[in-house]
């Protein structure tokens, strides 16, 4: 019967991961949509003021678990942590560079450059500076790794992102100097020039906004993780959350006080 109820709460689990997962893409993909629309694009919002409305929103949420645990008389209400806190200072600027990134180059290009980068740089924490082993495929006399063809593959689809978006926004940037009036040659190669030092501008500056959005949310994922695993290391229950104090599984709980 135990592992009757063992198997089908896994596969409720995963389900429940698979569904948190598209509905975090989705809302995902949907906000930062609303950041180009042309009402916001008018009012010229700054990507700190929307990653403001964004931080009141998760205030909001955060105390509404907390008033969940407090409605159901949990014993423990708040369980406050720094770990929290170094967490948000790597959250809310990451939060920050993506709206700037998606104002500069595009919901598409922000979307191509972001998860990317987060990837690799996952990968490369986790092999080498926790320790992570890779994962073989294949039988035991044959067998072989695929995630660092993985990574090369992100690499090459990202270059080529970025190339292919070049290539567009200049044939897109010649047309417009095409269109404007030519009264002098030295006028209209001016114009184009500086047309096309203005995109590519643009572009790099959207690119490294995407990057450090990337790399800041991976530290904000990292930090969650790594302190999670350190205390409970220190309370000696890593293997079985469910041995360690109730006040250290409360600090980490995704809806109650983290």
């Amino acid at each position: 019967f135990k592992a009757r109820v063992d198997h089908h709460f896994g596969r409720t689990m995963d389900a429940l991961t698979v569904a948190f997962v598209i509905l975090g893409s989705v809302l995902d993909a949907s906000y930062l949509a609303v950041v180009k629309a042309p009402a916001v694009k008018a009012a010229g919002v700054h990507p700190a003021v929307f990653q403001a409305y964004k931080s009141v929103i998760v205030i909001l949420m955060g105390a509404t678990c907390v008033l969940a645990n407090w409605i159901r008389g949990s014993e423990i209400i708040f369980a406050f942590t720094w770990w929290g806190v170094v967490d948000a200072a790597f959250w809310v600027p990451a939060g920050t560079c993506s709206i700037l990134s998606v104002s500069l180059i595009g919901v598409a290009m922000k979307g191509a450059i972001y998860p990317g980068i987060s990837t690799i740089v996952s990968f490369l924490i986790g092999v080498f500076v926790i320790g992570q082993d890779i994962k073989l495929h294949g039988p035991e006399d044959g067998q072989f790794v695929l995630a660092p063809w993985c990574i090369l593959a992100i690499v090459v689809g990202m270059t080529c992102s970025v190339l292919a978006q070049h290539g567009f926004k200049q044939e897109k940037d010649q047309g417009a100097a095409e269109v404007a009036p030519k009264t002098k040659d030295l006028e209209s190669a001016g114009l184009e020039q500086s047309l096309s030092m203005a995109t590519v501008q643009r572009l790099l500056s959207g690119v490294l906004a995407a990057s450090l959005a990337a790399l800041l949310s991976t530290a904000h994922k990292t930090t969650q993780h790594s302190a999670k695993h350190f205390l409970r290391m220190q309370a000696r229950c890593a293997e079985d959350e469910d041995l360690c104090p109730a006040h250290l599984r409360e600090q980490f709980k995704n809806f109650g006080s983290y």
